[in-house]
């Protein structure tokens, strides 16, 4: 979508391909002609955006635990938790 807005306009296509190259060193100068052209008012750029926000939520949320277990397992606990979670294994400690 930025290619198709920045069309016409050789720094800004400029800076899209080095950025795209290079996110680090080209993220200031790319945020600097997304405002000079007031991309970051454009309504089908922030309605697209909007969307990416959503299915990266989504995705995140949805694949929250990802759990890949290989060998013995001894405990184990999946979740969010608001509190402690003590497993004991073995034979009771008897320095108590």
């Amino acid at each position: 979508m930025l290619q198709r807005k920045f069309a016409g306009k050789p720094k800004a296509e400029a800076i899209l391909a080095e950025y795209e190259d290079d996110p680090d060193t080209y993220e200031k100068p790319l945020k600097k002609v997304i405002i000079e052209e007031q991309l970051n008012q454009d309504q089908e750029i922030i309605a697209a955006a909007k969307q990416v926000l959503m299915l990266t939520q989504q995705q995140a949320a949805s694949g929250q635990f990802t759990i890949n277990n290989q060998g013995t397992i001894h405990g184990f606990n999946q979740g969010i938790y608001n509190s402690p979670i003590t497993q004991n294994f073995g034979e009771a400690s008897k320095d108590k």
